[in-house]
């Protein structure tokens, strides 16, 4: 019997809208319970003030830290050839070449890890909106073997 293989296939990677969505409802619901808490529960005295001004600052650099993970998600073009993956990136030489694995399928959506980044791991964010007509092939590209050489 013979295996079957998927197709080569090129995916768009772009910044998800989605994840910025959620980003900013995660930090605004956190800002309002951060609100609730400073004048309900953070307590009183001098270490009130202090209190409040950590848990601001350890919100900010959240945000701060949230809103950069978001900017820095990787754009360009995901390709399988049916042997190995190529992430284009905007410019000519951020070409990688390597394997990918699957961290999150989510069946309209996919969260990708390319291990063999020097990046520790970068991550690639795809959603089905993004190439509803190759969305299928991609999904078989990511669980499928690649072809003998």
């Amino acid at each position: 019997m013979s295996e079957r293989h998927s197709p080569a296939v090129t995916y768009p990677l772009r910044a998800s809208q989605l994840l910025r969505n959620g980003l900013w409802v995660v930090l605004v619901l956190e800002a309002v319970l951060l609100y609730l808490w400073a004048i309900k529960g953070a307590g009183y005295g001098h270490w009130q003030s202090l209190r409040i001004a950590a848990a601001v600052a350890i919100w900010s650099g959240c945000a701060v830290w949230g809103w950069q993970a978001w900017r820095a998600m990787p754009v360009g073009a995901l390709q399988w050839d049916g042997r190995v993956w190529t992430w284009q990136g905007p410019g000519a030489s951020s070409v990688l070449a390597g394997g990918v694995q699957v961290v999150l399928d989510g069946q309209s959506l996919l969260l990708l890890r390319w291990p063999d980044s020097a990046q520790r791991g970068q991550r690639f964010w795809l959603q089905r909106d993004w190439a509803p007509h190759a969305w299928d092939d991609v999904r078989r590209a990511v669980y499928s073997p690649a072809h003998p050489p």
